[in-house]
């Protein structure tokens, strides 16, 4: 059948869920033998990316024009005052040659299915006329409201009232349209939603194979993964390396910490990484190894949404996971069990120096963590559930 996606950034196997997370399902889709379109909103795309989907039979369009971020956020601007129903951050996505592209493939092709990843697409549904569904993910509201009251400063109330407004938008969204979210914590805080459908996050196959070669472990050895332009994991890495650091380090100093990914800048780096048994490895294109090398990944999240991807790898290569509640959301794993979950700055230390410091521990929630994963979370268990969100808007026809 032809399926059309509509996305923000373009589909890639990147270590971004944003690209990642459609990409997988093009991938599946294309394997099932179906038709598949793109159109991409993202400005000036890399030509590679663009290359290996087109080769693999997948209809590409994307607009290369210039870009100047600073006149579109004047321009967004404008729309808001004459459309001030959809927020600031998602007005910055509408564009009017997407619309008319969108206008111009649906007339010419009839599509089976639209799918519409994240929020910040949802405007584009009103120009579509067949069966879709919209991907949120997470809902963005939540997170907004959980790092409002992390920090009170000078723009609390601005931040408030944008929050109110993503909150509405987002319900005025699910309200009417099918809907597919990566947890039912998301779902219950949304509220009432026209057709939901739960589809977790879905990882690379490659963490769910065996490992052929030994990996010597770092002795002591802990993990934090994240994107810091996200502000949840830069504010995690930050709450650990003040709040819980120092508690480590004065009852076991043996511990080492490596910490990836991209996104710091060069002072928070100078200010955080001179420290002893501390390193910054930045982006790691291999990142399967650095978990392998581990005895622990940690999660200490303080504010967030959906299912965080990082966890779900780490658990499924048996490493454990000593994480907040936070970490835990829609992954639901039993704590003390299959995940260790702290509840602030010191039992987040404390549990982590024990399990580090106890190879039955090691062993005993790596196991049981790594089993929990392959039963809930294993590629082909998410990946038929995407498919049952499809068969159910063709069979009904929801519209």
């Amino acid at each position: 059948m032809n399926i059309l996606f509509l996305t923000k950034d373009l589909p890639s196997d990147s270590n971004l869920s944003d690209k990642f997370r459609p990409y997988r399902f093009l991938i599946h889709l294309l394997q099932n033998k179906h038709d598949l379109t793109v159109i991409c909103a993202e400005r000036n795309p890399l030509p590679n990316d663009i290359i290996r989907l087109e080769k693999m039979g997948i209809k590409v369009l994307v607009k290369n024009k210039k870009y100047n971020k600073i006149i579109n956020y004047v321009i967004s601007f404008i729309k808001l005052i004459f459309n001030p129903i959809i927020p600031f951050r998602f007005q910055l996505w509408i564009y009017k040659d997407y619309i008319t592209e969108i206008k111009r493939i649906t007339r010419e092709v009839r599509f089976e299915v639209v799918y519409i990843h994240s929020i910040h697409m949802a405007h584009y549904e009103k120009y579509v006329s067949f069966p879709k569904v919209i991907d949120l993910v997470d809902s963005k509201a939540l997170n907004l409201e959980r790092s409002l009251y992390l920090k009170k400063d000078i723009l609390f109330l601005f931040k408030f009232f944008e929050m109110l407004h993503v909150k509405h938008y987002e319900k005025k969204i699910a309200g009417s349209n099918n809907i597919i979210l990566t947890s039912s914590v998301d779902a219950n805080y949304i509220g009432k939603i026209k057709n939901l459908f739960v589809v977790p996050v879905v990882i690379s196959q490659s963490f769910f194979s065996e490992e052929t070669k030994p990996i010597n472990k770092i002795n002591k050895s802990i993990l934090f993964v994240g994107n810091y332009s996200y502000k949840p994991n830069l504010d995690a890495l930050n709450y650990f390396l003040k709040s819980i650091y120092p508690i480590i380090v004065k009852n076991d100093s043996k511990i080492k910490m490596q910490i990836v990914g991209k996104g710091l800048d060069s002072d928070f780096i100078k200010k955080n990484f001179g420290k002893v048994n501390i390193q910054y490895l930045g982006f790691v294109r291999d990142i399967k190894l650095k978990f392998l090398e581990s005895h622990v990944f940690i999660a200490p999240l303080r504010f967030g949404t959906g299912v965080k991807n990082k966890i779900i790898e780490a658990m499924a290569l048996g490493i454990p996971v000593v994480c907040t509640s936070i970490g835990n959301e829609g992954i639901n794993a039993v704590n003390g069990k299959q995940i260790i979950i702290a509840k602030n700055a010191k039992d987040f230390a404390y549990k982590l120096i024990q399990i580090i410091n106890s190879e039955t521990l090691l062993k005993e929630i790596g196991k049981n963590g790594k089993n929990f994963v392959y039963k809930t979370f294993h590629p082909d268990i998410i990946l038929k559930k995407f498919d049952y969100v499809f068969e159910c808007i063709i069979k009904h026809e929801y519209k």
